[in-house]
């Protein structure tokens, strides 16, 4: 895990360099670069770790990865469950592009064959992240969008589930696929089992291979959920809250660290600290999203006591409102289109609350699994009724409280969802603190900053105005993800 750059064309020698220097916090145990064929190209990364394997130079090919890939059906066990860069330049040699698909887990990947075949690619949902940009014929590729700022044009993200290769253009290797279905189970019951089966062999993957593990730990369902598992599988946690001193997500976080008997830390941050950091976490997040940046700010925060405390590994619960229905405007539809709108959410979630999750621990450079997006889980989910996520009294991911009721206190079992960002106590903070900064007449001036994005209040445009010291092109204002549960 760390960061990737690619340039596919002529350039300036000194471009890869400066492209990953403005990654170099995704990779604190360092960096580099292999140009191929120059100057037509250029192939860079960043390492989180020293003992995580992310490039291999073999036999005049090179590969830079940003992830962590699994082989489609592979087990648990700690010796085989990730596939490493030489084994990712050997299924290429075998398959060419056509190995693809079988790939599971969150990846952003740059290759360049013996022959000089130029291929980058990026996992089917986005979970790693991925932005491309032209100058000229030239092609430049980056883990973030701040590499390619100010260097090309036509910046976009670079789409999930599709890869470039230099004799194909852009293409989508999911269409290519035949997607595996997963068996709708015939009851509740059995679903539960396949269920808690399924997600504990997650947790068993996203464990690191040495050492301890931290949990960036909520008190809300998913994350102690994912506490939970790893506690059975014998894992050393410590587990990570944030919050204002009367904050939910404290009192509950205590209550689930208690109850497995974790490690437990917490920051409990003041008010007046925020404003400091908030240019510095919209610096990352790449966003100004009214509803992001409060929640970015949390994560930002858990993160850094996360490395504070000596760990570079961490695992998170996102994911499981996307596939389990745990938003509460989902509540207002119909079963179709709830079905519809959790289909939307799980495309676009890598602009969203997936790409907050990878800014704000790659901040700290940190290593960041998702156990909720297993592939196999998400299959699973995909494929049960909407009635079993959404019960029909109204309750919210019924179906994950129903399969780990035995795992988790009661109180924990039947909270009601909080976003990260009201349970932390975060969105009224944040929201307090910018109300006198806008006046109603630079909103009304200001709001409307393209024929196309509107913003939505006050504490928006205030973040907005932050985005833009630091992204000023224009066009980058209508690749930005907007949250809008209406």
């Amino acid at each position: 895990m760390g960061g990737v750059i690619a340039i596919h064309g002529e350039h300036k020698s000194t471009e890869p360099e400066e492209m990953l220097a403005l990654i170099k916090h995704r990779g604190p145990a360092g960096q580099g670069f292999c140009n191929f064929q120059s100057p037509e190209g250029a192939v860079g990364y960043v390492a989180a770790n020293a003992y995580e394997e992310v490039f291999c130079a073999e036999e005049g090919a090179v590969i830079a990865l940003d992830g962590l890939v699994y082989n489609h059906g592979q087990d648990a066990t700690p010796s085989n469950r990730r596939l490493g860069p030489p084994e990712l330049l050997s299924l290429y040699r075998a398959a060419g592009q056509q190995f693809l698909p079988i790939l599971e887990g969150m990846f952003g990947l740059c290759l360049v064959s013996a022959e000089g075949e130029f291929l980058v690619a990026r996992d089917r949902y986005g979970l790693k992240p991925l932005y491309w940009g032209r100058r000229g014929r030239t092609l430049y590729f980056a883990s973030e969008m701040k590499a390619l700022v100010n260097r090309c044009e036509g910046i976009e993200p670079f789409p999930p589930g599709h890869y470039f290769h230099s004799s194909e253009g852009l293409v989508c290797y999911r269409e290519k696929e035949q997607e595996e279905k997963a068996i709708t189970p015939t009851s509740l019951n059995e679903a539960c089992l396949r269920l808690r089966t399924i997600l504990q062999k997650s947790v068993a993957k996203c464990l690191p291979a040495r050492g301890k593990v931290g949990i960036l730990l909520s008190g809300g369902l998913d994350s102690s959920i994912v506490a939970a598992m790893a506690c059975s599988l014998g894992a050393e946690v410590k587990s990570f809250a944030v919050g204002h001193e009367r904050s939910l997500d404290l009192i509950y976080a205590r209550k689930v660290a208690q109850s497995l008997g974790l490690e437990h830390h917490e920051y409990i941050y003041r008010p007046e600290e925020l404003k400091d950091i908030l240019p510095t976490v919209i610096y990352h997040l790449e966003s100004f999203d009214w509803s992001l940046v409060p929640s970015a700010v949390a994560n930002y925060l858990a993160a850094r006591s996360v490395r504070e405390h000596g760990l570079d590994y961490v695992l998170m619960g996102e994911g499981g409102d996307e596939l389990f229905g745990g938003y509460h405007y989902l509540k207002t539809k119909s079963p179709q289109d709830q079905i519809n709108e959790m289909e939307k959410l799980l495309k676009t979630g890598h602009s969203m609350g997936f790409q907050r999750v990878d800014r704000m621990t790659s901040a700290h450079g940190l290593i960041c699994n998702l156990p909720f997006m297993d592939y196999e889980l998400i299959r699973l989910a995909v494929s049960l009724p909407v009635e079993w996520k959404i019960s029909p009294e109204g309750t919210e991911k019924w179906i994950l409280r129903e399969a780990f009721r035995a795992d988790l206190p009661e109180e924990i079992i039947n909270r009601r969802k909080d976003e990260f960002s009201q349970g932390s106590g975060m969105a009224e903070v944040m929201a307090q603190m910018i109300a006198s900064e806008i006046t109603d007449e630079a909103f009304t001036r200001e709001r409307q900053v393209t024929p196309e994005v509107t913003l939505y209040s006050k504490e928006e445009l205030y973040y907005y105005r932050i985005f833009r010291q630091f992204y000023p092109q224009p066009e980058l204002v209508r690749i930005i993800g907007r949250w809008t549960p209406w």
